[in-house]
């Protein structure tokens, strides 16, 4: 009953527009709603929902601080992210309790969007964790944007276009959300973020924006209670899905995979279904100094531009996002999605 929450007219604030034709700043394509790009700025922009999972166990909204909270016996008044350890301590202490954190309502949530959400009872929060809580890629804190950005875009349907000036995070995500299927828009670069190393990067494309996005993405620092995911355990202990396929020359070619289904077997084997059983391949996971990869072999010509000897970017118990770059540094990005 939550989920359509929404908070009308902070765009309308934080943006300014104006009519003017539309500018290539680079010689980038447009972005769409199912860009690469737009789901990573998405994740920087959104409002930090994963970081605090030792107190709600849910990656789709925050918990408000200071919140006082029982663990266990104990009560304790979580003020910051320190006290986030102090949770985890009584939840180590035994193994033999329920680990549970029962909040003292009333308290608030802010949602991914970044609005706030007032619950005032158990059931109120169990509504909630019920409607939001999806595993999926989370928010990136390690890449930060530097305000103010322009951005313009072009109507396919009615040929308008606009440019917009964005100020926060905020502003960025709505817009971002508000996306339609008729609407293209371009960044105006140069953009400066802050990586993981707080140092200043000036980004001047959106291929340079996704690299320098995936080479932070390691440097995360992860939830406090976080435990590591086995990649192969979660490759072979679920059915996948192409979510996404992008090819070196950027275009957009998911379609091309989805009627299939891949079964990774334990044996390194894979199954390929299209209802019934399509085709047969291999898949290998190896490191190479900090990289994870994954190699994926099929005998099937259909599947010819999945074979790929795939950089692990980041993945969760759902999704795994691959990227390739071949010896022309063009590159090739895959999203497998759990059935």
């Amino acid at each position: 009953m939550f989920k359509k929450l929404f908070f009308l007219g902070i765009v309308l604030t934080m943006m300014s527009c104006e009519k003017e034709s539309l500018t290539e700043t680079t010689s980038n394509s447009n972005l769409t709603q199912s860009s690469l790009l737009t789901g990573l700025l998405q994740r920087i922009a959104q409002n930090p929902t994963a970081f605090d999972n030792v107190l709600d166990g849910c990656s789709g909204f925050s918990v408000q601080l200071p919140v006082t909270v029982t663990v266990n016996g104990t009560t304790v008044t979580v003020a910051s992210e320190i006290d986030f350890q102090t949770i985890q301590n009584l939840k180590n202490a035994s193994p033999n309790d329920s680990d549970e954190v029962i909040f003292t309502y009333p308290i608030q949530l802010r949602l991914k969007n970044h609005q706030l959400v007032s619950v005032s009872s158990y059931n109120q929060f169990e509504d909630l964790y019920e409607d939001y809580s999806l595993d999926d890629l989370t928010e990136i804190r390690c890449v930060n944007m530097q305000f103010p950005i322009t951005i313009n875009t072009y109507n396919t349907s009615n040929q308008q276009t606009q440019a917009y000036t964005l100020t926060n995070d905020v502003s960025l995500y709505q817009f971002l959300a508000s996306l339609t299927a008729n609407l293209q828009y371009s960044l105006s670069y140069p953009i400066i973020v802050t990586d993981a190393n707080n140092n200043p990067q000036t980004i001047t494309s959106n291929i340079g924006f996704e690299s320098v996005i995936d080479a932070n993405l390691s440097q995360c620092d992860a939830p406090v209670g976080n435990s590591p995911l086995s990649f192969t355990t979660i490759l072979t202990d679920n059915i996948w899905y192409v979510s996404s396929y992008i090819d070196d020359d950027g275009d957009d070619e998911t379609d091309d995979f989805e009627e299939f289904t891949f079964d990774f077997l334990s044996n390194f084997d894979i199954q390929v279904f299209e209802g019934s059983l399509f085709a047969n391949g291999s898949w290998n996971y190896y490191t190479a100094g900090n990289t994870q990869k994954l190699n994926l072999n099929f005998s099937n010509a259909n599947l010819l531009d999945l074979d790929q000897d795939w950089t692990i970017v980041e993945y969760t118990s759902a999704v795994i996002r691959l990227r390739y770059i071949d010896s022309d540094n063009d590159v090739e990005y895959l999203v497998l999605r759990k059935l």
